[in-house]
């Protein structure tokens, strides 16, 4: 539970963001393909004078939650209480320049009776021929005006942030001038004073019932903008600083927190994983990410647990202390070389996981997994890792076990029918192991390897003969034999089990020296089918199939043995 928790703190943190200010008079969200003011549903809808327009994807991927406005025009109708001072806030997404010199129209506050005449205007917001935006002041019915215009392309086909901001130089009657200023993504680009004009007696300005459009087309010098544009507001006052930032970052896709360099650095890196190209991760390109991780110099590997849908993740040689991927269950292979500082490991939740093979190398600070919870495992390597003992009977799908340089002292591959690879190479402590599976001949001569083991003088297997003649790597001490009995050490019982024949068609005996107290045979769904007390069990009436049997001792030891029903 502590583990869960921890994952959602930080996962909290890092997906955080601020929330804009909500005190606007006009809100324009597209979602769902809306043309309403969420504002005032009903009052102030846009209202569009074609059907060429389309809603697409915003920048968080929801459908149908922006509009592309193509060649129409939209009349948002008048603003309610506003005198002089605007704030216009929006998202923009265009990969085309404006083709014609003075921009294309993006939001305006125009005369409708007028709409013809560029002169009858008072705040016009462009799309200029270099990609940025222009923003224009108009002197009441005249040509002049003033122009703040950015110097940032932001046609590159990506979302931005824009924020315009409109107010008089002076808050009294005497006002003559209005300045514009711009923000791209949260930071001034550019501003511009309308000073020495008449702009105070405009009353596309000044006054509350002049209309607002978008992609209002004039028959001068501009056109359609014909571009995406979402989540519009209006305000009837200048945002702060800290507000601007609020909105740029409140529908931006929250970003993953990494904060080693190495690591965010080979993220970014990433073309197949930073998909937008910028300059952080956005919590939905880790999420959807299914490939292969493999950074070098990882020194804390906060952001991993973003990564729910990588299949792979190569560690290898990273001076990271410790490493948690229990939120990654979509993870099939996980690769840990010379993990000499690693001493804390959390794999995939237990119970949602993909988890088909774990290699660790050099890890004298780690103690070895627990591999029970994951019966799906191929291959299990903690080499070096801290353990005398590992529980394999519930991995009955395993190929590989690599345990060299451990303080193992008794290892149980009898299940694992399919085994391929067995290394146990400097494993002093080593006293007996049983791989006697039925089907040792898989193992090949340079896959297995039991060197420098002076005191594993019992090796169980199927064949002495195969065994003796394949397996050169092996210590001279190593025994071969087709079952082995141990005299008792600390903590480790010296029975060992054998069935025989295996696979069996009527009797299946259990040798032993133990004292058998019970028996009971569970076939592969879990369930038991048959229960005995004696070493002899008849299993003629089970159907052919795999099971496995499960020994109780007198002493209470508990042994899981797999057999084959013909």
């Amino acid at each position: 539970m502590k583990t869960k928790l921890l994952y959602l703190l930080v996962l909290v943190t890092a997906i955080s963001w601020a929330q804009g200010p909500t005190d606007y008079v006009k809100f324009y969200n597209f979602n769902n393909s809306s043309l309403e003011n969420v504002d005032s549903p009903g009052t102030g809808d846009l209202v569009p004078d074609n059907n060429d327009y389309t809603f697409v994807s915003d920048i968080t991927n929801s459908t149908v939650s922006a509009l592309n406005v193509g060649t129409t025009a939209f009349d948002a109708e008048n603003f309610d209480n506003i005198f002089q001072t605007y704030t216009f806030s929006f998202w923009f997404n265009s990969s085309v320049l404006s083709s014609v010199n003075s921009g294309d129209f993006i939001i305006s506050k125009m005369n409708s009776s007028n709409a013809g005449s560029y002169d009858q205007g008072g705040i016009i917001i462009l799309h200029n021929n270099s990609g940025g935006i222009r923003v224009i002041i108009k002197e009441n019915g005249a040509a002049n005006s003033g122009i703040a215009e950015s110097t940032i392309n932001i046609s590159d086909g990506n979302w931005h942030h824009v924020i315009v901001t409109v107010e008089p130089e002076a808050l009294s009657q005497y006002v003559t001038a209005h300045t514009a200023k711009i923000y791209i993504d949260g930071v001034f680009d550019a501003s511009d004073s309308s000073s020495g004009l008449n702009t105070s007696s405009n009353p596309m300005i000044t006054s509350a019932n002049t209309p607002m459009f978008i992609n209002k087309p004039q028959n001068c010098c501009v056109s359609y903008f014909q571009s995406a544009i979402d989540n519009l507001k209006v305000y009837d006052r200048v945002v702060s600083q800290t507000e601007i930032t609020a909105l740029s970052n409140e529908n931006n896709p929250p970003i993953v927190t990494i904060p080693d360099a190495d690591f965010k650095s080979y993220l970014v890196g990433n073309a197949s994983i930073n998909t937008n190209g910028d300059n952080e991760i956005q919590v939905t390109e880790a999420n959807s990410y299914t490939g292969y991780i493999n950074p070098y110099s990882v020194s804390d590997w906060t952001g991993i647990e973003a990564f729910t849908s990588v299949v792979g993740l190569l560690a290898d040689y990273n001076p990271a202390t410790s490493i948690n991927l229990f939120n990654n269950s979509s993870l099939e292979y996980f690769y840990y070389e010379e993990a000499f500082y690693l001493n804390n490991l959390v794999l995939p939740d237990p119970n949602n996981n993909s988890l088909k093979l774990v290699s660790i190398t050099d890890a004298t600070n780690l103690a070895a997994f627990d591999p029970s919870n994951y019966p799906n495992l191929e291959f299990y390597g903690c080499a070096e890792c801290i353990t005398t003992n590992v529980d394999f009977s519930n991995n009955l799908a395993l190929t590989g076990v690599n345990l060299s340089s451990t303080n193992i002292e008794y290892l149980d591959l009898s299940l694992q029918s399919s085994l391929t690879n067995v290394a146990v190479r400097d494993c002093a402590n080593l006293l007996a192991m049983d791989i006697s599976n039925g089907n040792n001949s898989n193992i090949e001569q340079y896959n297995y390897n039991s060197q420098f083991t002076p005191n594993l003088t019992c090796v169980a297997v199927d064949n002495v003969s195969y065994a003796y003649n394949t397996w050169s790597q092996r210590d001279t001490a190593n025994v071969f034999n087709t079952a082995c009995s141990l005299l008792n050490v600390d903590g480790f019982s010296a029975d060992i089990f054998r069935l025989h024949p295996n696979p069996a068609s009527s009797i299946i005996n259990i040798e032993t020296n133990a004292i058998v107290n019970n028996v009971e045979v569970y076939n592969t769904l879990g369930k038991k089918v048959l229960t005995s007390k004696q070493k002899a069990i008849d299993v003629s009436e089970l159907q052919t199939g795999i099971y496995l049997l499960k020994i109780q001792t007198l002493n209470n030891q508990q042994i899981t043995k797999r057999f084959i029903k013909n």
